[in-house]
């Protein structure tokens, strides 16, 4: 009988082990989720800042920005946009028009 409750006691602390590991990543991996959530918030704000930015030139007529500058920008904002979008390639790489 001893001997049995020593194996018992052996198991349970093992599974206490795994629990706390399993405990730890599922900590982990809720702390991912928060980041990836925070980056793409983050990369969508910048995304619309710069659309509005391309709005703002186009409406108001600026010949400043010259059209390959608007087009370098738009390239900007799509790839920010696509980021995360597709788990099999979340990170597209950027297509530099130059």
């Amino acid at each position: 009988m001893a001997m049995l409750s020593k194996a018992d006691n052996e198991r349970a602390r093992e599974n206490a082990h795994y629990r706390q590991i399993l405990e730890r990543l599922n900590t982990m991996a809720n702390q991912i989720d928060t980041l990836r959530d925070a980056l793409r918030d983050n990369t969508d704000a910048v995304s619309a800042r710069i659309d509005a930015l391309i709005a703002e030139i186009q409406a108001t007529g600026d010949n400043t920005a010259s059209a390959a500058t608007l087009a370098d920008l738009q390239a900007i904002s799509d790839h920010l946009k696509q980021l995360g979008t597709n788990p099999a390639n979340p990170v597209p790489d950027l297509e530099p028009r130059r």
